[in-house]
């Protein structure tokens, strides 16, 4: 659940405590899209990367990152989001490595996500000069990168003695949701 507004007639991207600017789904709609797609039962799974949250709220994230996960499974298969956070606003540092190992699996098919290039429409506009408004082509390109995109095509991975092994950079500020379905019959 959150609290947001919608503003009538301001500026494209002016808003804060909105979920969309101009019918354009901003980053944070993204991200809740993506929270929306953990149904089931939440599974353990731990982080390396991961901070402490009693660090997180003394000292905020302005040392390492914190890059974490949950994970969930159903009926269908295992989703597993995955985020690399820092406070400072630099999204073009940080990229992380992440090596997802998942227990007792067969085969699955990799993520989709939002970084500065996925799934993100601001930083689009911002790369565009951040036009008050948009020309119609921006505001069409803009629709089309307020999707939830893939990163990767889906693709079929082996599992290897129940274990299935992903391997994927994760830049600062990104959020990857890696849906694991099991392989249809041949």
């Amino acid at each position: 659940m959150t609290w947001a507004f919608t503003f009538p007639g301001k500026p494209f991207f002016a808003g804060y405590r909105e979920l969309a600017t101009s019918g354009i789904a901003k980053p944070v709609l993204i991200a809740f899209r993506m929270l929306g797609r953990l149904v089931g039962e939440r599974l353990f799974a731990t982080s390396e990367g991961s901070l402490p949250l009693q660090s997180i709220l003394a000292d905020g994230v302005t040392a390492a990152p914190d890059v974490d996960l949950i994970a969930t499974r159903d009926s269908d298969g295992l989703t597993t989001l995955v985020w690399n956070y820092h406070d400072d606003d630099r999204p073009e540092t940080g990229a992380v490595g992440v090596d997802l190992a998942v227990q007792a699996f067969a085969t699955g098919n990799m993520p989709a996500g939002m970084d500065a290039t996925h799934s993100n429409a601001h930083a689009l506009w911002l790369s565009q000069g951040a036009p008050q408004p948009p020309d119609d082509v921006l505001l069409s390109r803009l629709r089309d990168a307020a999707a939830l995109k893939l990163i990767e095509p889906e693709r079929d991975l082996p599992a290897v003695d129940g274990r299935l092994d992903l391997a994927f950079d994760l830049p600062r500020h990104a959020m990857s949701l890696v849906e694991l379905r099991p392989a249809g019959p041949a």
